[in-house]
């Protein structure tokens, strides 16, 4: 099974997403970007298009490492996926949606077997931000910015996931077991 778990940043995704995959049985916590992706995009001097195609080449090489997983029967929860690249990258950064599509076409993507969208309202997201230890550039954004994202993931993320089929949206405002309850309940409904 192939768990996403989206939302802008502050939605309370990784927090869900780390707690998902303790929680359910021969669960994976996997986060996009990861690793050394991760670090590059992170880096205040890159670029518009290095991020693009840095996200790019991470989703290429992390679709193998999730076929795999799943093929031996571990279930992979992720923290972000291509709703985000399209949030971050179309709706923020302007890219054109086609060309970010035919970018995604060679990354042999998989589609999720769950989408969840925590949707969060701004004020609460950026309190989230602001307590935590570690803040970085990434998370600084204007408050058109903000509203541009929170619009993405309500109005246009499941479309953009190539059909997904099972997808929910939830309220990321509410507490983490409350927010949590609701993911396992959608989960074994499903």
């Amino acid at each position: 099974m192939f768990i996403v778990i989206e939302g802008m940043d502050g939605s309370g995704k990784t927090t869900q997403a780390v707690r998902l995959s303790k929680t359910l049985p021969n669960a994976k916590y996997m986060r996009h970007p990861s690793g050394n992706y991760r670090e590059l995009i992170m880096m205040d001097d890159t670029t518009r298009a290095e991020e693009l195609f840095l996200f790019a080449a991470d989703f290429a090489h992390n679709s193998r490492k999730i076929f795999h997983d799943i093929l031996h029967g571990t279930a992979v929860v992720c923290d972000r996926y291509v709703p985000s690249f399209f949030a971050y990258q179309h709706a923020l950064k302007k890219f054109d949606k086609k060309f970010i599509r035919s970018i995604l076409e060679n990354s042999q993507l998989l589609v999720p077997d769950i989408l969840i969208i925590l949707d969060t309202n701004i004020s609460v997201a950026k309190e989230r931000i602001l307590s935590r230890n570690a803040n970085n550039a990434k998370d600084n954004h204007t408050l058109e910015e903000w509203a541009t994202l929170s619009n993405y993931y309500k109005q246009e993320a499941i479309p953009d996931l190539f059909e997904a089929k099972n997808c929910k949206i939830i309220n990321g405002n509410n507490s983490e077991d409350v927010v949590h309850n609701e993911i396992m309940d959608y989960i074994m409904w499903i």
